[in-house]
This record gives structure tokens, sequence and C-alpha cells, in this order.
């Protein structure tokens, strides 16, 4: 059995009725400035961060109407983008992003009469590709570009084809599917590349240089109908 142990006085006197304590002292306000500060800060927190769903929201809202704070700009835009993502994924890794293409090997497509004449010009040589020198602002461009007659559908081609006959200062018509399957029958007992400008315009029916129409070049329809 332990033994109990007593406290003892400065004196030396033993007190056995002595318990120790510690004496009961007040919180430091400081430790209340702190809690109320943190407080403040969680409950400022909370509500800012559940109010960015709703702006996010609202601006999301907003994107999906271009009509309404960009007009038909906006509009333009929102038209033109399947055929944009399109070229980024199949055409742009030649052609560029800004369509100046490469020199000596890959024609620019701005202002360029293979685009922005016609029509059929830009459709027959995305479908059957293109081995050949052609010529584009007094230069001559003499690479190859691969046929995407089994890789993309009327559809797909359709919106390519009117991305670039109206970006980057183009200003020709769109393009519908049902001439690209049109196109796409016509040429369907052919397998070689078109080779250069000569065979384009024989084999689409036009001197391509001389076609230098815009919108009535191209077609009405919107795109997808």
């Amino acid at each position: 059995m332990k033994k109990r142990r007593f406290i003892t006085s400065i004196g030396g006197v033993r007190d056995d009725s002595f318990i120790p304590y510690e004496r009961q002292r007040g919180i430091p306000v400081i430790v209340y400035s702190v809690v109320i500060a943190l407080a403040a800060w969680g409950a400022f927190t909370l509500f800012t961060v559940s109010d960015e769903p709703a702006t996010a929201s609202a601006g999301t809202r907003a994107g999906a109407n271009p009509g309404a704070t960009a007009g038909s700009e906006g509009s333009g835009r929102a038209v033109l983008a399947p055929g944009r993502e399109l070229f980024e994924d199949n055409c742009a890794t030649c052609h560029q992003e800004d369509g100046i293409g490469i020199r000596g090997a890959v024609p620019p497509l701005a202002g360029s009469p293979f685009v922005t004449g016609n029509a059929d010009a830009p459709v027959g040589i995305v479908l059957m590709g293109l081995s050949g020198p052609v010529t584009v602002d007094g230069r001559s461009f003499d690479g190859r570009m691969p046929t995407f007659r089994n890789a993309l559908n009327d559809e797909q081609i359709a919106r390519i084809v009117s991305f670039i006959r109206q970006a980057w200062g183009n200003d020709a018509g769109a393009v519908s599917p049902e001439r690209v399957a049109e196109l796409r029958q016509r040429l369907a007992d052919r397998s070689a590349p078109l080779k250069g400008e000569a065979d384009i315009a024989d084999t689409l029916g036009q001197p391509v240089g001389q076609a230098r129409q815009k919108a009535g070049s191209g077609d009405s329809k919107p795109i997808g109908h």
C-alpha cells in the first residue's frame, strides 16, 4: 500500500488537510480575438465560394447565347466552331492554325483562290488529296496532301471547308454536306490524288484561278441541314 505524501509549508510544518490545486485563470483576450477572427474568415470564405457557381452559371448561360452580348459576330463564331475544331485536329499541323502554311511545301489557305473560288476545289482536294505543284500569290508549293475521303464523313468535310472559306479574312460561301456527297460520288472511281492545279481544273470542271467568286460559289443551306 502506497504511503500518502504530505505537503509541508515553507516553515516545515506538515498540513494533513492540504489538497494541491491550480488557481483558475481567465482565458487571455488574444485567444478570444483569434477565435473570432477565424470564425469571421470561415464565414466569409463560405459565402464567397457558394456564390461562385451562380456567377459561373450566369456566365455559361450568356456564353451559350452569343447573340445576347456579341450579336451576329458571336453567332458566326458559334457556327464556325465545329469546323475550327475539325480543322485543328486534321489540318493545322501542315496548314498551321493561322492558315499560313509552310513555305515551298504547304500553300496558305488565307486568300487562296483554291479556297475562296469554286467550292468544288477545296472539297475535292480534301476528298482526294493533292500531289503536284500549285501556285498561290505568285509562289509555288509542291507538297503532298493525304486524302480524307475515308477518314471524314460528308458533314465533317463540309464543316472544315466552310470554316476555311470564312476564316482568316476569307469571305466565301458555306458548303453543305449534300454538295460534298455529290462530289464524293462523282469522284468515286478515282483513287489517285489530284496532281496539281491543272488536274484540279480538269477534274473539277473550272479553272480555280479564274473562279474568285465569293458567297455565290458556296451553298445557301446551313451546315448540317
